[in-house]
């Protein structure tokens, strides 16, 4: 018995035999566990001993599991009092002890007794061969990681084997088991192609453990209430460029702008419609050539039908102008075409309606010798009228030039439209000039409304006028609250072809109609009766100007023949 306490102690001793007063290094004594064998000494031995039994009923009961082991304290108790008793052995020095009850297996021992040597050495001397720690007091050597199977009865399975010499090494020992892992929650959405199999798992399967999937393409992340532990931050493209699907979105790409085509269904529209124009608008301009001499076509001012004439070809010219492909040089001769039309139509107007004021108030006051009302004055009235608006685009063109432009509408779309930018300085200058003379037309046209039944002229001008009126007010508010530029190519085009259409069949199919159906036809006594007083006013004013009897001598056509 003896004899076995001397090989105890002298384990012991050689294990701490280059740690003196281990235990102060440690912990204070009444941090020990509860079961423990202290006897403190200059020289303090310590020792861990599974004493006592785990079990599943409790963590720690008082059943002794090796009757060997705890004559092991018993003899290391003996030897510390036969040496501290017998002075020749150790002189003026004073053994003692500490020994823990691990409580639980040898492992959980060895652990605890790793805790108290890497605060002395890197390495420490045993009788089994050398322990080893490193620069942070990690213990070197091989660790078993074990995998704990709630089978029935409850399994230890080893799984992996990894040496802190060489920590990417793994030895694998048995393949870890996911069968019995059941899903929180299921973050891929019901199409996703998920990267693993779902659930439940097999052997075979790992599961993926995430706050929230990853983005996929063409996704990108959206941050809820709670905050998760990682997001997909995107960077924005340029505009008028597009992520790259080819690159897995990671490059940009242009946009191809999208402009009128003469495959479109509204682009051939246009076209069609604005050939169609050009037809009847040059069969309109022969058939005036032809019936020039015309008492009707004489009183309305030939030479101002023909600028009229021309300022509505021209409208419909312009509508194709519209449809090409827009450029710098396209954008700028649309502006134009499309101002100077609408001028040179209402221009010529303005002065028809003026001059017919003036010369039936003149016959009614008796007024005689009217100035500026031959053609060749009324034509160069015209031209003074036009160039207020050439003047006032030149300037606008000056300040803000109608150009070509790329417009994206919405940045998550994509879709880049080339359009003509006409600017609203240029818009709004010439919305202004034009309807300031719609409005001046309006005006002479509602003063001459008492005219004689058969002189219908100012009848058709203030139709017309006021149909013009009732497109504006429709396309303004229209043309400036679309976002779509396409959209707002398609009510330039529509406004110009009713304006046009409007004028020419109010001011000039109706005239040739009576013209070519009621020239000829025999009057009437009644109608004679009504249009006594107008060849009154024609005498009075036919010094005025060669031309002035025109507008009178309508009074041998029928009633409601003008």
């Amino acid at each position: 018995m003896l004899t076995k306490c001397i090989q105890v102690l002298i384990i012991l001793i050689a294990t701490v035999s280059r740690a003196p007063n281990l235990l102060s290094a440690v912990q204070p004594i009444d941090e020990l566990p509860d079961r423990s064998y202290v006897s403190l000494g200059d020289i303090n031995l310590g020792a861990f001993f599974a004493i006592t039994e785990y079990s599943r009923e409790s963590l720690c009961v008082e059943r002794m599991r090796f009757p060997l082991l705890l004559q092991y304290v018993e003899a290391v108790v003996y030897a510390v009092n036969e040496i501290n008793q017998n002075p020749s052995l150790l002189p003026n020095i004073t053994l003692g002890y500490v020994i823990l009850d691990d409580c639980v297996k040898q492992s959980a021992a060895t652990a605890q007794a790793v805790r108290f040597l890497p605060r002395f050495q890197n390495t420490v001397d045993c009788y089994s061969g050398h322990i080893h720690f490193d620069d942070e007091g990690n213990m070197m050597g091989k660790y078993v990681v074990n995998q704990i199977l709630p089978d029935s009865p409850i399994k230890q399975v080893p799984v992996r084997i990894i040496d802190t010499a060489s920590p990417k090494m793994l030895t694998k020992v048995n393949s870890i088991s996911w069968k019995f892992v059941e899903p929180l929650q299921d973050v891929f959405p019901p199409n996703a192609i998920l990267p693993t199999p779902p659930f439940p798992l097999e052997d075979k399967d790992t599961p993926v453990s995430v706050c929230s999937r990853l983005c996929g393409v063409g996704e990108y992340k959206i941050q809820k209430e709670l905050p998760c532990c990682w997001e997909c931050p995107c960077l924005p493209c340029p505009i008028f460029k597009w992520p790259e699907a080819k690159t897995n979105l990671t490059t940009c790409k242009d946009i191809i702008p999208d402009y009128p085509i003469f495959t479109d269904t509204v682009v051939i529209f246009e076209t069609c419609t604005s050939c169609l124009g050009i037809f009847i608008a040059v069969g309109v301009f022969m058939a005036y050539v032809y019936y020039r001499e015309a008492r009707i076509i004489k009183a309305a001012s030939r030479e101002l039908s023909f600028l009229q004439l021309f300022a509505i070809l021209l409208g419909y010219i312009t509508m194709l102008v519209y449809v090409a492909p827009p450029t710098q040089v396209m954008c700028g001769i649309a502006y134009w075409l499309f101002c100077f039309s609408f001028d040179l139509l209402y221009a010529p107007l303005l002065v028809k309606a003026i001059r017919i004021y003036r010369i039936f108030s003149s016959a009614a006051k008796g007024t005689r010798g009217l100035k500026l009302v031959s053609p060749l004055s009324q034509v160069v009235i015209s031209c003074i009228v036009v160039m207020g608006q050439v003047i006032i685009s030149i300037l606008v063109s000056g300040l803000e030039k109608p150009t070509a432009i790329l417009t994206q509408p919405v940045r998550s779309e994509a879709f880049v439209e080339l359009s003509c930018d006409f600017t609203l300085p240029g818009l709004a200058s010439f919305l202004a000039y034009n309807l300031t003379l719609v409005l001046l037309c309006s005006i002479f046209a509602f003063k001459t409304r008492k005219l004689p039944d058969n002189f219908n002229e100012s009848r058709f001008m203030s139709m017309c006028v006021a149909t013009t009126l009732v497109i504006w007010l429709a396309f303004i508010p229209t043309f400036l609250t679309s976002s779509r530029q396409y959209l707002k190519t398609l009510l330039l085009t529509l406004a110009l072809l009713l304006n046009h259409s409007v004028a020419l069949v109010f001011l000039f199919l109706s005239k040739l109609y009576a013209v070519i159906y009621l020239e000829n036809q025999v009057q009437d006594p009644a109608a004679n009766a009504r249009t006594n007083g107008i060849l009154r006013i024609q005498s009075r004013t036919e010094h005025a100007s060669n031309n002035s009897i025109n507008v009178h001598a309508s009074a041998d056509c029928p009633q409601s023949q003008i």
